[in-house]
């Protein structure tokens, strides 16, 4: 153990996550020759090339796999004592990255945070809110809130609910256009859906299950602005109905003849799990579904 120091481990586990020495650094608050110099220290006290090769994108040898695991333990063991030392006789504090689509995220979630924040003020939550996959081993988001659950079998998973969805337009667009009488004359119409080669998971591929021709198409990256462009009378669009509930100015069509089911996951590091203010969010989260999962599957307006 001669001129081994664990602080180096710091620098290893942000190098392998961030792939990139400058990126690392910025996380470390260092520059990127000491990350450079960190990572070759800790190779010479442990007699052992943790790298395959000094390029971008690197590559771990398998002894760098290795120590990956232990360095992992060691950063939970040590955020685990941190907490529970530290705030013994305080609140829940520190800070929480939630990932999660925009339509949960934005729509649904941030709302409904203000009680979370008001009974810890020490709690800090960063909600990221975007179309897209989160990678927990990279820290990317703390917990994750995704439509299937990984395949990642050291993750844990937890099923939040189901969710409907159905065909909304606005009455002023319905107004102007032939009439949608059954899933067929969708071709007739103009349909505001998600960019095929962008989708970030097979569930929303609608297309799939739609089972009806397909006409024109307003394509977008985002559930909210596939939401505005319903209201604004652009096309008929496929919505969930916690995002459709409540709101004026939309309705629902071919309300027998198709509705689709999702699923909602929170998923969270097992090396997390066990820290207090992880458990707090995760029990916030599932407790705020469980109370509107009627909203979730349409059987309520809030």
């Amino acid at each position: 153990m001669d001129g081994f120091d664990w602080n180096d481990l710091r620098y290893f586990i942000e190098l392998v996550r961030n792939n990139n020495h400058m990126a690392a650094a910025r996380r470390l608050k260092a520059d990127h020759t000491t990350v450079r110099r960190r990572i070759a220290a800790l190779e010479d006290s442990l007699q052992t090339r943790l790298l395959s090769s000094r390029e971008q994108p690197f590559v771990l040898t398998e002894e760098g796999e290795r120590l990956l695991a232990f360095a992992e333990e060691i950063e939970a063991l040590a955020m685990q004592a941190s907490e529970r030392v530290m705030n013994a006789d305080v609140q829940i504090s520190g800070t929480v990255r939630i990932g999660a689509p925009d339509g949960f995220g934005s729509w649904f979630l941030t709302p409904r945070m203000q009680p979370l924040l008001a009974a810890h003020p020490g709690l800090k939550i960063e909600l990221v809110a975007i179309p897209r996959v989160f990678n927990l081993s990279k820290r990317e988001a703390d917990i994750a809130i995704a439509l299937s659950p990984p395949s990642q079998n050291r993750q844990i998973v937890r099923k939040l609910t189901a969710t409907r969805l159905g065909l909304y337009a606005s009455p002023n667009y319905l107004a102007k256009y032939p009439p949608l009488r059954s899933l067929d004359e969708l071709a007739k119409h103009r349909l505001v859906t998600y960019i095929p080669d962008l989708l970030y998971a097979p569930e929303l591929d609608y297309s799939t299950y739609l089972d009806a021709p397909i006409g024109d198409t307003f394509e977008t990256t985002s559930l909210i602005g596939q939401l505005r462009a319903a209201k604004a009378g652009i096309g008929v669009a496929i919505l969930p109905h916690y995002v459709t509930a409540g709101e004026s100015g939309l309705e629902r069509v071919l309300v027998d003849q198709f509705s689709l089911e999702r699923e909602f996951w929170l998923i969270v590091h097992p090396d997390l799990v066990k820290l207090a203010r992880i458990r707090t969010v995760i029990d916030f989260i599932a407790d705020q579904v469980q109370v509107s999962r009627g909203l979730f599957l349409g059987e309520t307006d809030g």
